[in-house]
């Protein structure tokens, strides 16, 4: 086995890089979190049944909460949220958005007439690659949405932002391949629902960095959602 030696200026380098690099990630996030003064929140869900699965709400549960929300906060879409951050928007004291990642069908038995009755706006993150089929999580099988329950969606105030195609850890996927799977989801997304896709949400910090560096990101309209443990805030960067 072969070690690599390093000058001692060549370790100086590197600290100062790793010091830079650390510094600009920081910054990112400040610049993000006094973007968002006025406190958004964006709340963040899963499959709202009746199963045991990974991040899974009862639906009396979730209407409790949605009716809560309803009564003391202002439900925005992330459109709205995206127009406040460019400075196109005011919005309402008190402003919440409600996602949901992944695609699960209950999103439209359970969710949809809710926010449909009552005439709110919400958003799914979707792995495009489950669309129509059906998965498995903590050993539950779950249906997945299909393009026509999307599209119905998407035309009734539920935006509909992408999610990767097979959902990999981007954390440990190259740059290459993160780039196939979100702009794969998203053109797919495009072209099934004829709306453009402007939003897509990211594990941490340090990958929605890297994303920022593409051309296609920054040619494209399209916003970033960094996951912080969390707490969804949107980048300020378009």
């Amino acid at each position: 086995m072969q070690y690599t030696s390093f000058t001692a200026s060549e370790k100086v380098f590197a600290k100062i890089l790793s010091l830079f690099k650390n510094l600009l990630y920081l910054s990112f996030y400040m610049i993000s979190k006094a973007t968002l003064q006025k406190e958004i929140s964006v709340l963040v869900y899963h499959s709202v049944d009746l199963n045991n699965a990974f991040h899974t709400v009862h639906p009396k549960e979730f209407e409790k909460q949605m009716e809560y929300l309803r009564k003391n906060y202002s439900v925005v879409s992330l459109d709205d949220m995206v127009d406040f951050v460019k400075g196109r928007k005011n919005l309402p004291e008190k402003a919440v958005a409600v996602t949901f990642d992944d695609g699960f069908y209950d999103n439209y038995s359970n969710v949809y007439p809710y926010f449909r009755k009552y005439k709110l706006p919400a958003a799914i993150f979707l792995i495009t690659g489950y669309c129509g089929r059906e998965t498995c999580l903590d050993d539950v099988p779950l249906k997945m949405l299909s393009w026509n329950e999307i599209r119905e969606m998407s035309q009734n105030d539920i935006g509909i932002g992408a999610h990767t195609i097979t959902h990999p850890n981007l954390q440990e996927t190259n740059l290459e391949e993160a780039k196939k799977e979100i702009l794969g989801s998203k053109e797919e997304i495009e072209k099934k629902t004829e709306r453009m896709c402007i939003i897509l949400p990211t594990p941490s910090i340090d990958i929605g960095m890297k994303l920022l560096t593409w051309s296609e990101f920054l040619d494209s309209r399209v916003h970033l959602m960094v996951m912080d443990q969390f707490e969804r805030v949107l980048t300020p960067f378009f």
